[in-house]
């Protein structure tokens, strides 16, 4: 019992009843009557706001975290529903691809009738280090692909498959010089020999070279190939941006803007067989 005399709780309990008799003399003094309720309502208000404010702030918590939660699953159902609208865009996209690729080739057969094309072919990878951009696609042999093959697009010439595996073929294009191929003007049947020429391959453009210096041949021209063992007649090859005599002056050569640019293309299609083609087999 002494202890609990000398500890704070009694020191702390005397000067609560201090201040209350403090009040009540007071209220004596000044009034002449005292009231204990009040006096109690008054000593307790501090305690009251500080439980006020607990509550309310609590409440705001509540509230807040419970918003909080309430958007977290709002924001999970948009981002649900946006994926799946994102899958269908996609899909859609493939699909119109799809439909354009076929499209496509509809319209190659019909254009070339004794001609064999190949499914619709994609690029899958380009070849970095060579500077005349060959590039890899997604067919092989299992899909009848063969060496010296030539490929093309619905606009155009744009190489030959050099090299296959049973599911991948390496295509040189049109910049490189190996790929020496036979053309005529469309408008005048002027022959040449499109090869290509490092200097002009930043421009999509390739030479026509051997065109005798009489030869009817202008800008604008469209050039496309005469026919052979290689290449079926009356594949595009571009459009002549410029004519100019040879050093020599015996002879002239022309620039042609190829219609198909090697580097862009993403799609395209192998010539798998045609009237006149050379047997890659044969010795």
């Amino acid at each position: 019992m002494k202890d609990f005399f000398s500890s704070g709780k009694f020191k702390i309990l005397i000067g609560l009843c201090a201040v209350i008799i403090g009040m009540m003399v007071f209220s004596l003094i000044n009034e002449g009557s005292f009231d204990l309720t009040a006096i109690f309502s008054y000593a307790s208000t501090p305690f009251s706001k500080v439980s006020t404010d607990i509550e309310s702030g609590f409440s705001d918590w509540l509230s807040a975290f419970t918003n909080a939660e309430k958007n977290k699953l709002e924001n999970e159902t948009l981002k649900a529903q946006l994926d799946a609208l994102y899958k269908r865009m996609s899909d859609y996209d493939d699909i119109k691809r799809e439909n354009e690729e076929l499209q496509a080739l509809l319209g190659l057969k019909e254009r070339y009738e004794d001609i064999t094309f190949s499914r619709p072919c994609d690029v899958i990878a380009r070849t970095v280090a060579d500077p005349y951009l060959s590039f890899t696609i997604d067919s092989g042999t299992d899909d009848g692909i063969a060496p010296f093959d030539p490929v093309v697009t619905e606009n155009g010439l744009v190489g030959t498959v050099t090299s296959v595996t049973r599911t991948t073929s390496t295509i040189q294009t049109l910049y490189s010089p190996k790929s020496a191929v036979s053309v005529r003007v469309s408008r005048s049947l002027v022959r040449g020999i499109i090869e290509g020429d490092i200097k002009l391959v930043d421009s999509a453009t390739v030479r026509m070279n051997y065109i005798d210096k009489a030869a009817d041949i202008v800008v604008g021209d469209v050039i496309e190939t005469e026919g052979s063992e290689m290449y079926p007649p009356g594949q595009i090859i571009g459009i002549v941006t410029a004519v100019t005599i040879e050093d020599n002056g015996l002879a002239k050569f022309a620039e042609v803007k190829l219609l198909v640019d090697p580097e862009k293309v993403s799609s395209l299609y192998v010539i798998t067989k045609f009237n006149g083609q050379a047997d890659a087999s044969a010795p």
